[in-house]
C-alpha cells in the first residue's frame, strides 16, 4: 500500500467523523425525558372507586422538551399533565386516575408518553394496583361430575362483604334448569346460597353441559352474579 492510499483512507475516516460530529453534539444538546417513578404501584384499592397517583417528569436535556400526547392503554385510566413543554431541567407532574369499576385482583395498565426526545420518543409508564372487590364469593363455578351414579348434588356458596356490611340475596333465577333448586339463608352478615341438583330431572339427551343461574345481591351495591353449573353424567 503506497502513501497516497494511506492518506486517502485517513481522509475518508476524518470526513466521516466530521459528518457524525453534528449528530453527536446534537444528541448531547437535545432534550431528554426522565421519570422519577416510571412504575407506579397504587397498592390495595377498593373496587368501584377512583384512585389517583402522580408521575414526575423532568427534562434533563439542553433543549426544550415537548410532550404532545398521553395515551392510556385503557378507558379506565385518565391523565392530566400540568405542563406540556418543559425547559431544560424543568419538571412537571402527570396525574393519573384509575377507575376500578369492573376491575378485580391484580391490575396492570400502561400510559404511552409521546415526546420529541430523539432517543426516547415514546416512553411507557406502568400503573399497578390490587383491586379488592366489594363482595367476596366463595366460588363462581360449581362442578358436578358422575351424576349418573350420584344424581343428587349440593353446593353452598357464601357471599361476604369486604366492607363489613350485611349481604342479602334478593332473588335467584335458575332460568330453564328445572333440575336445579336453590334456597338462601343468612349467617351473621354473610348470605349463603344453597344449590341442589337432581340429575334424574335433566330434560336433555346430553351427557354433560353448563347451566347458569343468576343471583341478585343487595349489599354495598346491587349486583347480579352469574354462577356456572358445570356438570356431566358419566
Amino acid at each position: 500500500m503506497d502513501n497516497s492510499q494511506v492518506i486517502s483512507g485517513i481522509g475518508f475516516v476524518k470526513k466521516k467523523f466530521l459528518l457524525l460530529l453534528p449528530i453527536f453534539f446534537g444528541i448531547l444538546q437535545s432534550q431528554t425525558v426522565k421519570f422519577d417513578n416510571p412504575i407506579l404501584d397504587l397498592g390495595s384499592v377498593k373496587s368501584n372507586t377512583k384512585v389517583k397517583g402522580v408521575y414526575k417528569v423532568t427534562n434533563q436535556g439542553k433543549s426544550y422538551l415537548q410532550i404532545s400526547e398521553l395515551r392510556p392503554s385503557c378507558g379506565c385510566t385518565s391523565t392530566v399533565l400540568g405542563q406540556w413543554a418543559l425547559q431544560p431541567q424543568e419538571s412537571s407532574l402527570i396525574e393519573v386516575t384509575l377507575d376500578t369499576t369492573g376491575l378485580k385482583g391484580d391490575v396492570t395498565k400502561s400510559i404511552q408518553v409521546v415526546t420529541n426526545d430523539p432517543q426516547n420518543p415514546t416512553p411507557l409508564l406502568t400503573l399497578k394496583a390490587k383491586v379488592i372487590p366489594d363482595l367476596d364469593i366463595s366460588q363462581e363455578a360449581v362442578f358436578w361430575i358422575n351424576l349418573s351414579a350420584q344424581p343428587l348434588a349440593q353446593t353452598i356458596i357464601r357471599f361476604r362483604s369486604n366492607l363489613g356490611q350485611q349481604v342479602d340475596i334478593n332473588a335467584v333465577d335458575t332460568g330453564s334448569s328445572p333440575w336445579i333448586k336453590t334456597s338462601t339463608r343468612i349467617e351473621g352478615k354473610d348470605a349463603l346460597l344453597v344449590i341442589d341438583g337432581n340429575a334424574q330431572k335433566i330434560n336433555s339427551k346430553k351427557r354433560y353441559g353448563i347451566d347458569i343461574i343468576n343471583v341478585d345481591i343487595i349489599g354495598a351495591h346491587k349486583m347480579r352474579i352469574p354462577i356456572k353449573i358445570i356438570w356431566e353424567l358419566d
